[in-house]
């Protein structure tokens, strides 16, 4: 991943980020790295789930960046209980976890942003800006441990000769991009077109696709033989 896409055209403006860890190291580290970008204020780090819940009512935090580290409930957990108090609340996920089934749990709890840890300092700030203008995202790593437990989970079988015509060339294009775990921004900097037609591509494929995540797009994608 080169470094130019980390915050490239952002329009961050007070933008409130909540951080919930019980690792206090971790927490203070992240919270110096985001107070060095404009726009984003660290509102409050929280290390248990009572805090968390705590703070999620209080300050209202337009983004809530989970580690694994805490007292009381999991991670994915704590992002259900999250999104029961506001499901606007956009949960960016930070595990270590490598194994899909933890993956594939936490996409199907809705968090809108899954980023292995180690990753954080370059996909951080390119997930902010992600799920902040609607999407989701999970690291490139992810992407492919996630698509082949779906493939594990959900097999399926379709008469793909009428359905493969159903896709354009460049929704094909970016439907490819999107499996290398490529964000919005990047599919436009590749293909050399705006974020907003970007994203026009993508609501045409989820319609055409009956889907409504990217992995679910992908799957169904590579189901009727779209793309392989």
């Amino acid at each position: 991943m080169k470094s130019q896409y980390i915050g490239e055209d952002r329009k961050m403006s007070n933008i409130n980020i909540l951080i919930v860890d019980g690792h206090a190291l971790f927490s203070e580290t992240l919270a110096v790295f985001l107070k060095t970008k404009k726009g984003i204020n660290t509102i409050g780090i929280a290390s248990s789930v009572e805090e968390a819940i705590q703070k999620v009512v209080f300050f209202k935090p337009d983004i809530v960046l989970i580690g694994i580290q805490i007292r009381g409930l999991g991670s994915i957990q704590i992002a259900r209980e999250i999104k029961k108090i506001n499901e606007n609340i956009k949960i960016v996920l930070l595990s270590d976890r490598h194994d899909e089934s933890y993956l594939l749990d936490a996409v199907q709890a809705d968090i809108d942003a899954y980023i292995f840890r180690e990753f954080a300092s370059n996909y951080l700030l390119i997930a902010i800006d992600e799920v902040l203008a609607g999407g989701k995202l999970v690291d490139p790593l992810n992407t492919h441990r996630l698509l082949n437990k779906m493939k594990i989970v959900a097999p399926k079988k379709v008469d793909s000769n009428t359905l493969k015509p159903i896709l354009s060339h460049r929704e094909i294009q970016i439907l490819e991009l999107l499996v290398q775990g490529f964000t919005n921004k990047m599919i436009a900097h590749e293909l050399m077109i705006t974020t907003a037609t970007v994203r026009n591509h993508i609501a045409n494929i989820f319609s055409k696709l009956n889907c409504n995540t990217r992995i679910s797009a992908i799957t169904e994608a590579r189901n009727i033989g779209i793309i392989s």
